[in-house]
This record gives structure tokens, sequence and C-alpha cells, in this order.
């Protein structure tokens, strides 16, 4: 719920190419009365509506059960238009491996969570405790969150088969063509067999840092050779794999929300995260003219603002 407004609030962000990297942008806002899956297909498609709907991919979120129904309508939509269907994770997978760690851990009554987590806490906003621990060690490094679940595979079969197994699953949504699977498969066997396992980009990839590394970026530069695979495995990677994003927003809405221009300023926000800071923005001919002609497009909105209402009025006449 928006506070200013007084509507619930669906902010919309896609993840997009660009350059080696796979960026999250924000896009929208939309700002509901009635939020029924049908009312949240039709503010959808308005946020969407310069979008191109063969590049969609995927729609990802959270589960309650009108978001389900919203996303079933959507995908017939999509099917009909484009003849293709989208990638369904269902809800955020994290949240799933989360629950399942956490019912496995609870029922070996071994106390992990608590024995875990309290060294974050144990200094969390207390400047005492940090300074002794300092003090002793000489270390100004703290505890972090405990993150209760990593998932690693490093069996090369294994891989193979689920490379195999997604790609029978675009095939089945209309994403890839059937008869170039076996090739593509080949392509994914000789990538590990000769340039990760063997001496081609074995030291890359074993030189690979989760916390300081892009995963996008590392197969980017890898996988020159493999064109035909690279398209697959570049789709691939667009995939959402959490609601992080969004949720970030969610405190960035608290502090705009006063605001009366809350999607201009998230998508000027989102802007300088892009480029790195207000500072590293790179003012142009067309940045100039569009900020010299901006007071006769807002007069312009707001003419187009009243004729819209007008009709409006006349229509429920």
């Amino acid at each position: 719920m928006n506070k200013k407004t007084k509507n619930k609030q669906l902010d919309i962000h896609v993840r997009l190419w660009r350059h080696d990297q796979v960026h999250t942008r924000y896009l929208t806002s939309q700002f509901i009365g009635y939020a029924a899956a049908t009312d949240l297909l039709e503010h959808f498609n308005a946020s969407t509506s310069d979008l191109c709907r063969n590049g969609l991919l995927q729609v990802s979120m959270d589960g309650p059960s009108v978001n389900w129904s919203f996303y079933e309508k959507l995908e017939k939509e999509i099917k009909n238009e484009c003849g293709m269907g989208l990638l369904n994770f269902r809800s955020c997978g994290l949240h799933v491996i989360h629950r399942a760690f956490q019912t496995g851990a609870r029922e070996t009554d071994w106390g992990l969570d608590g024995l875990l987590s309290s060294p974050y806490y144990l200094f969390k906003d207390t400047s005492a405790r940090r300074d002794d621990f300092t003090d002793v060690t000489g270390c100004n490094e703290f505890p972090l969150k405990f993150c209760k679940q990593r998932l690693k595979v490093s069996d090369q079969e294994h891989s193979k088969s689920k490379c195999k197994h997604l790609l029978e699953e675009l095939v089945t949504l209309n994403r890839v063509d059937g008869d170039d699977v076996d090739m593509w498969v080949a392509s994914y066997k000789e990538l590990l067999h000769d340039d990760v396992a063997g001496c081609g980009l074995k030291s890359r990839f074993k030189d690979f840092k989760v916390e300081d590394d892009r995963v996008d970026m590392l197969l980017y530069e890898s996988m020159g050779r493999f064109e035909k695979l690279w398209r697959v495995v570049r789709k691939v990677l667009l995939v959402s794999h959490g609601q992080a994003s969004v949720e970030r927003g969610f405190s960035l809405n608290r502090q705009i929300e006063k605001d009366n221009m809350i999607v201009a300023l998230r998508q000027i926000i989102d802007y300088f995260v892009l480029v790195g800071g207000m500072l590293k923005v790179e003012i142009t001919k067309e940045l100039l003219s569009s900020a010299s002609s901006s007071r006769y497009r807002y007069h312009k909105y707001l003419e187009e603002d009243k004729r819209k209402k007008r009709q409006e009025t006349i229509q429920r006449k």
C-alpha cells in the first residue's frame, strides 16, 4: 500500500543484457485499487506496452493465488500472440530452498540456526563489543548474517543432464528449434571437457570468486567459440532467481512516497545506480534538449489528461 496515493503499488522491473552484463532495471509502477487477476493483467499490459512481447521469457513474482491466476491469463495471451510459452519456475525459488533447509535443520534438533546466526547479532548495534573484539583480535571485519543454503554442483554428468532437460523445456515452449538440441548438448560437453576441465579456461573458472566476480561476464568472455550455444545461455542468464531487486525497492518507495512523482524519481535513481553515481551521468545534447523542453511536455500532458477525462465523462452519460 502506497501511503501517498492510498493504492496498492505494483513495481515492474526488467532484466536485460547491456554489453557483457545482465542488468535488472526499474521500469515503472502502477497504482491499483482493485487487484484481481484481470486488474493486474490490465496494469501489467499498460506498463509493458512499449516492450516487444516476443522477448518476454519469464515473469517472476511471489506466490499469492491471485498472482498465479494473472500469470495463467498472461501466458495464454503470449501464446496466442507470439506462439511461445513462458519459462515457469513457480514462486521465488530461494523461499522454497530455505524452507526445505530449515525443516531439515530443525529435525536434527542441533540448534544450527541459533548457533550460526548468533555471531552476527552478538556484535550488531553494540559498539562496546565491537571495540573489544577489534582490540583483542586486531580485526575490523565482523560476522555477516548466516546464509542457510548454498548449492554447488561439480559433477559434469549431472550438469549435462540438467542442460539437456533445460533445452527440452525451451523446445516445448517454442523458444528454440528442437532439431538443434543434440548439437547444443554436444557443444556443452565440449565446453565442459576441453575448456573448463581442460587447459583452455581452467584457470579462469578456478579463479572465479563468488564475492567479487560475475557469472554473466565469465560466460560472455568464455563462450566465444560456441556462438549457437551462447545464444541459449544468454537467454537463460536473463531468468530471474529471486525478488531481491523488487524488495530493495520497497524501502526506497517509503523514502519517496511522500512525493507525487514516485515513478520519475525511481527511474532517475535507477539510472544513477546503473552509471555508478550522479556525478557520472553524461551530459549530452539530447539530455539538455529534453530538459529545456520539459515544461512544454508537462503542459501537453496536462492537456491530454483533461481530454481523456472529458471523454470518460461523456461516455458515462
